[in-house]
């Protein structure tokens, strides 16, 4: 993940849309690699999982018009 921080108020409605896709893949992929002891931050899906609450709540804002 990025080191910088995101803001997510000022991107599209599209590209939040793919982002959020995005996030949801890499959490599947960080919940499998998990399974497998593949991976040792254990704190990643958390991580991941905070990232996705921020896109979802821009595109709530954006929906609402805020």
């Amino acid at each position: 993940m990025a080191d910088k921080k995101t803001n997510y108020n000022q991107k599209e409605k599209t590209e939040l849309i793919k982002i959020l896709k995005d996030k949801e893949k890499d959490l599947l992929e960080a919940k499998v690699a998990m399974a497998q002891r593949k991976t040792k931050d254990v704190h990643l899906p958390s991580k991941i999982r905070h990232e996705i609450a921020k896109v979802k709540t821009a595109l709530h804002a954006k929906s609402l018009g805020v």
